[in-house]
């Protein structure tokens, strides 16, 4: 149901269906020539939202970013994060502009261009759809504007984050990373461009790692790095893979781990008497019988 209380402003009421389902009922109902995503408990700067109308009307851009501060648990307000200052340089590498494709929070987006580039928010993701939705029109060569001044206030330990100690957060990335995967807009990409997604993608499962590490999770942790490690492999050849910084971290991870040995030759001895590997392509049988203890 979509209540009209002014010209301006519309309330709509609808059953719970995740904030994807929330947002992409918002863009559909607005007739906005921009659209902007305010989290429930952020706010804006006062002078948000006519500084971003300037600046598309100066530049004519697809998707305006702008800074932010960050408000921490005990509600004092830290300096901006200005990472928007790097991509003002018109020769910024893709890994940066990639790199800042992470929330929506942080960018206006012109409702022309994305109805265009017919990209939705996936529902049903319970994490990183916004990383989804913000690489996906990446991938169609959008036009940014960038305002260095901070226009958003951002809490990072707000009550339900579904990040901050969620003990299923590798799962539930790994579960938006085969979303984006699985799109004909991801496949057509560059290996260039594919190993820097999947490179960023994966970056927040270290930090999960250590956050759950030596506790009662850590085994479910792992599980769910390995299986992100594999299905990783599956994107890209895994002799790619070794480029990437991310997936070389999480690998040692499952190295090290004495309950996870996996695909470790130098420690064959946690194995049945024969095991069979995949090294560059070819299997290889070792008979641990024949491997000194």
């Amino acid at each position: 149901m979509v209540r009209v209380l002014s010209e301006r402003i519309k309330v709509i009421h609808k059953e719970n269906g995740g904030v994807s389902s929330a947002r992409n009922v918002g863009f559909d109902n607005s007739n906005s020539e921009f659209i902007m995503f305010l989290d429930s408990d952020d706010w804006y700067d006062k002078n948000a939202c006519e500084k971003v109308f300037n600046m598309f009307s100066k530049t004519c851009d697809d998707i305006v970013c702008f800074g932010y501060n960050e408000i921490d648990k005990n509600n004092v307000l830290h300096a901006t994060i200005n990472h928007i200052k790097k991509l003002n340089n018109k020769n910024v590498s893709k890994k940066v502009i990639i790199k800042n494709q992470v929330f929506v929070w942080d960018k206006a987006f012109k409702k022309e261009f994305v109805t265009q580039c017919n990209v939705r928010f996936v529902e049903g993701l319970k994490c990183a759809e916004d990383l989804v939705f913000c690489l996906s029109l990446y991938y169609q060569k959008p036009k940014y504007g960038y305002i260095e001044e901070p226009l958003y206030y951002y809490r990072r330990f707000r009550i339900g984050n579904a990040t901050s100690n969620n003990v299923n957060a590798i799962r539930n990335d790994y579960t938006s990373f085969k979303a984006l995967v699985n799109t004909d807009l991801f496949k057509q990409q560059t290996l260039e461009i594919k190993k820097l997604t999947i490179n960023h993608f994966i970056s927040g499962s270290i930090s999960y790692y250590r956050k759950f590490q030596n506790s009662n999770n850590e085994e479910k942790i792992l599980k769910d790095i390995k299986d992100l490690v594999e299905f990783t492999e599956g994107v890209i050849t895994p002799f790619q893979c070794y480029s990437l910084k991310n997936y070389r971290k999480l690998k040692k991870i499952l190295w090290k781990s004495h309950k996870h040995w996996y695909f470790n030759i130098f420690n064959i001895n946690t194995y049945p008497e024969y095991k069979d590997y995949i090294i560059f392509g070819h299997k290889i049988t070792v008979n641990r019988s024949n491997v000194n203890a």
